[in-house]
């Protein structure tokens, strides 16, 4: 297994095609954003990229899903992003892809690795924050919809900045991602991540 900088990770990036990008089972504020945010950073520099999970994405993050349909292809890559383990891919995706990923993207020391590469970051608040800094070194522009997805992985990896994991880093990110994405309704997120609950929510 080979261990990635940023820098390399980017410039593994630029040379892949076709991209399947794999989130967690029971899928999160962070695995959704950073797999959907990284699957946009990738079509804009001519590539396929398609988000695959085990589990359907929950009613409250359909906000960060792309409107058009993904297109269905045969992957040339295989990326995981916030999946600490092989196991976490569930039980649709680990015996399919448990042992041909080729780059893992993940902020958890914990991290087993099972992947080819890895770019891992532990003192990175959310995967997130991992991607955005990738985000910054690709020839891409950052727009609302991968702003969005940004934003709500690392507002809920840390409880809307409440948990200890909150540090300069994923401050000073913020701003700039406020800056480049200004008309991000943030706000909203926010209450769609931690005031607003289903009854579901309520009853559980």
């Amino acid at each position: 297994m080979q261990e990635f900088t940023l820098k390399e990770t980017a410039q593994w990036l630029q040379n892949c095609e076709d991209a399947h990008i794999l989130i967690h089972r029971s899928p999160d504020g962070d695995c959704i954003g950073s797999g959907y945010a990284l699957a946009e950073a990738l079509r804009q520099m001519g590539k396929r990229a398609a988000v695959l999970c085990s589990d359907p994405i929950p009613e409250r993050y359909q906000f960060l899903l792309p409107k058009e349909t993904q297109q269905i292809f045969s992957p040339k890559c295989v990326i995981s992003v916030d999946v600490a383990d092989a196991k976490l891919l569930g039980e649709n995706l680990q015996p399919v892809y448990g042992e041909c990923v080729d780059l893992s993207i993940d902020h958890h020391i914990s991290h087993r690795q099972f992947a080819g590469a890895l770019c891992l970051d532990g003192s990175a608040a959310a995967a997130c924050q991992i991607v955005y800094q990738l985000v910054q070194l690709l020839p891409v522009t950052l727009t609302d919809s991968m702003a969005a997805c940004l934003y709500t992985g690392i507002a809920t990896d840390t409880g809307c900045f409440q948990f200890d994991n909150v540090s300069l880093p994923p401050t000073a990110s913020l701003q700039i991602l406020w800056s480049a994405a200004p008309d991000v309704n943030y706000a909203w997120i926010n209450r769609q991540m931690f005031a607003v609950k289903s009854m579901g929510r309520l009853r559980s």
